[in-house]
């Protein structure tokens, strides 16, 4: 009987209760990232932390110490863009998807594109904006570097024929 008694005081106390969000409900993950290992710390003095990744970073954190939390940074594949020529190729540019979320810098808390040049450490900050830009002006410009490809070739098979003649 006391039993009884227990189960329904019991049982009329856990209806007052809230329901818990299930496993999948506390994701402390925003969609598009990933829980990775990073080694932080000193030389010789270092622990391993669990942080939130982007899926675009390739950066292997668990081996690139960083000294405190607040300097780990996410980088992408780097997309070159090359200059070919007749002793090989230059690198013009290269471009990187990045993401600081501990830099003194907002718009460098989010996803970005960093750009550099082939010759100088100098880089530069681009918005999606920025670099559609840059896309739409570079089209014009290859269009306009396929034309004087073409134009080299007919003056070259003009010339070829004159010397033939």
């Amino acid at each position: 009987m006391a039993n009884h008694a227990i189960s329904q005081h019991v049982s009329a106390s856990l209806t007052r209760i809230p329901s818990q969000p299930g496993p999948a409900d506390r994701s402390p993950l925003q969609p598009g990232y990933r829980l990775v290992p990073t080694q932080i710390g000193q030389p010789g003095n270092t622990a391993t932390v669990w942080i939130s990744c982007p899926l675009f970073c390739t950066i292997d954190h668990a081996n690139e110490r960083q000294i405190a939390v607040e300097d780990v940074w996410h980088s992408g594949d780097l997309i070159d863009l090359e200059m070919p020529h007749h002793d090989g190729s230059a690198l013009l540019a290269f471009f990187r998807l990045g993401l600081d979320p501990h830099s003194s810098n907002p718009a460098q808390r989010i996803p970005f594109i960093f750009a550099e040049d082939g010759d100088s450490s100098v880089g530069r900050y681009m918005t999606p904006d920025d670099l559609e830009r840059f896309c739409d002006q570079a089209a014009e410009t290859l269009a306009q570097l396929r034309a004087m490809a073409h134009a080299c070739r007919v003056l070259d098979r003009e010339a070829a024929a004159e010397r033939a003649a």
